[in-house]
């Protein structure tokens, strides 16, 4: 991974290889700090969706079910259940 200053730069010159990316954050993520999620959200312009409480969306503790995740391509897909 990049880091120091050229983190940004990095990110900044591959932006255009990146579309339509959904980042899907817990706040409570045991791995991944919420500040990075933040981070790749801010350089990369994501669909970015943050919550309080989903840890590591199932990598931390048994999730069987993805809902918000059938949302959003429900959503981009124009989908109505």
């Amino acid at each position: 991974m990049v880091q120091g200053p050229l983190r940004r730069k990095h990110y900044a010159k591959n932006q255009n290889n990146f579309c339509g990316i959904a980042l899907f954050a817990g706040k409570d993520d045991p791995w991944i700090p919420v500040e990075e999620a933040r981070f790749l959200n801010e350089v990369l312009e994501t669909y970015y969706f943050e919550f309080p409480k989903a840890g590591h969306f199932g990598g931390d503790y048994l999730k069987l079910e993805f809902p918000e995740i059938v949302t959003f391509i429900a959503q981009r897909l124009n989908l109505k259940f």
